[in-house]
């Protein structure tokens, strides 16, 4: 499972899809605000970490990602100072 940010998922499918022998396919997508979204991707990576098999693929199921990811956005979504808080280890 790859976990990641794109502004154009499907294309960036096809591009990932040029090197891997299994068909790839986008599972879900959220709308975050722009201003947040690699915040977001870092708190996911960061939580997700003992899962990770390299990069931003890790190993998990489908269910276990969109879970993750809609638990992030709940719970960070309105902190104020998201960058300031995670910059000094608070978050």
């Amino acid at each position: 499972m790859k976990l990641g940010i794109s502004k154009h998922p499907e294309r960036r499918v096809h591009q990932l899809q040029t090197g891997h022998a299994e068909r790839l396919r986008v599972y879900h997508q959220e709308a975050i605000a722009s201003d947040r979204v690699r915040l977001f991707e870092r708190l996911i990576h960061r939580d997700l970490g003992y899962l990770r098999h390299v990069g931003e693929w890790f190993n998990l199921t489908v269910e276990q990602a969109i879970a993750q990811i809609q638990f992030t956005i709940i719970q960070y979504s309105a902190v104020d100072n998201l960058r300031e808080k995670m910059r000094l280890h608070r978050i």
